[in-house]
C-alpha cells in the first residue's frame, strides 16, 4: 500500500522539471531520498538577484509517515553574505510545508546550513538552547510572522551567567514593545548570545514565497516579484548575514536591530 501510494504521489511530480539547483541539496534530504522516506519533485519556481539563485523545490516527506508535501527554497548566497566579517559561499536551504494549519499557532521549519561555507572559519550557528556546530537549525514561526512573510526575535539574555557549553537553559527577556514571531524547535527563545547582559536578535524573510490564508490553512505560492535580499540575519554575540544581494547589508539595517535591541533596555530599566 505504502509503494503504491508513493508511487500515485511521484506521479503527481512528473510534470515538473529536473533539479536546477546551483549547489547539492542538504543532506539530511539526499538521505532521506535514498532511504525511499522522500520522493523529489522537482524545481517548478526559480528567479534570479543579483545574479544569484533563488528556487523553489518539490519534495514529498513521509519521515513521520504521513506523505506530507514540502517544499525547499534554495538561496544562492551573494558577496555581502558574512559571519564576523568572514565571507560565507555556497546555498542556504529552506525546508517548509506547503500548507500549514491555522488551528496551530507554531509553524515549523528549518534551516540547512551544510551547503555554505564560512571562508577560513567554521560554521558556528546558535539554536535550540544550546551551542554547537550545526548543520541545521529547526524553527518555528507564529502564524502573524508566517502571513506576514518574516519572523523576528529581539531577546535579552542572560539574566543568570551561565556556560553554555552545559546546554543549560537560561533565562530571557523579551522586549515589551516587539511581539516576537519566530522560536527554536522547543518553542523557546532562539540561543543568540551567550553572556550575561548580550543584547541579540533573528530576522527570518521568507522571500521568493507568500503564505495566503485560505481560511483553515495557509498555503504557500511563490512570489517572484520579491524584491527582499536579506534571507537571515543574526545580531547579538556574532553579526551574521545571509544574503542573495552582491551589495552589503545597508548600515540602516544594523542600526534599525540596534534600535530595536536598545528597548530591551529601556524596558528593563523601567
Amino acid at each position: 500500500m505504502i509503494n503504491k501510494m508513493k508511487k500515485i504521489i511521484l506521479g503527481m511530480f512528473l510534470f515538473l522539471p529536473v533539479s536546477i539547483s546551483a549547489y547539492a541539496m542538504p543532506v539530511a534530504i539526499d538521505d532521506c531520498v535514498a532511504a525511499g522516506d522522500c520522493i523529489y519533485g522537482g524545481a517548478p519556481f526559480a528567479y534570479a538577484y543579483d545574479g544569484n539563485l533563488i528556487a523553489g523545490h518539490y519534495f514529498v516527506d513521509n519521515r513521520s509517515g504521513s506523505f506530507e508535501t514540502k517544499v525547499l527554497m534554495e538561496y544562492q548566497l551573494g558577496t555581502s553574505s558574512r559571519s564576523q566579517g568572514l565571507a560565507i559561499t555556497g546555498s542556504l536551504w529552506l525546508e517548509l510545508n506547503q500548507s500549514y494549519s491555522l488551528s496551530d499557532s507554531l509553524h515549523a521549519m528549518t534551516l540547512h546550513f551544510d551547503q555554505i561555507n564560512v571562508v577560513d572559519a567554521p560554521q558556528w550557528v546558535w539554536g535550540d538552547n544550546n551551542w554547537y556546530s550545526l548543520s541545521e537549525q529547526r524553527l518555528n514561526m507564529t502564524t502573524d510572522g508566517l502571513l506576514s512573510g518574516y519572523g523576528e526575535v529581539y531577546i535579552q539574555c542572560c539574566e543568570d551567567p551561565y556556560d553554555p557549553f552545559l546546554q543549560n537553559p537560561a533565562p530571557f527577556s523579551e522586549s515589551a514593545d516587539i511581539a516576537p514571531s519566530l522560536f527554536d524547535s522547543n518553542g523557546d527563545w532562539p540561543l543568540i548570545c551567550v553572556a550575561d547582559g548580550c543584547d541579540g536578535g533573528a530576522l527570518l524573510n521568507l522571500i521568493g514565497l507568500q503564505y495566503v490564508d485560505a481560511g483553515a490553512t495557509a498555503e504557500l505560492v511563490f512570489n517572484s516579484g520579491d524584491t527582499r535580499s536579506l534571507v537571515y540575519y543574526t545580531t547579538g554575540y556574532t553579526n551574521t548575514v545571509y544574503s542573495v544581494s552582491a551589495v552589503p547589508v545597508p548600515a540602516a539595517v544594523w542600526l534599525f536591530a540596534s534600535g530595536l535591541l536598545s528597548l530591551l533596555g529601556v524596558a528593563r530599566k523601567k
